[in-house]
């Protein structure tokens, strides 16, 4: 049995309604899936954000449904990273931002 994680194309979904967490949470928190759908953020500091790793309009919010995969961060992959994030279903009664900054009602 190997010790190395699966190539990136190997890597499986998974689903969470838990929401994004913002950095600091996912340090301090196990990313497991298997934990209680805690998702690790694709953000890369507390004060921006970044797209990049989220596909579609809307920016995540908590209690919206996502599919995602694990992705370990370079150099030491010691840490992981949500990336290929897809909100599967809007959170209802929340208010949702678009990434070019509009607000829309679900």
């Amino acid at each position: 049995m190997s010790s190395e994680p699966p190539p990136p194309s190997q890597h499986p979904t998974h689903q969470s309604s838990a929401g994004l967490l913002d950095t600091q949470e996912a340090r301090d928190r196990s990313p497991s899936p298997l934990r209680g759908n805690v998702v690790p953020s694709p953000l890369p500091t507390r004060r921006t954000r970044t797209f990049s790793a989220v596909e579609g309009e809307y920016v995540p919010v908590e209690g919206d449904e996502v599919t995602y995969k694990m992705c370990s961060i370079p150099p030491k992959n010691e840490k992981l990273q949500a990336v290929e994030v897809v909100i599967t279903h809007l959170a209802p009664g929340t208010k949702h931002e678009t990434w070019s900054g509009h607000i829309i009602s679900s």
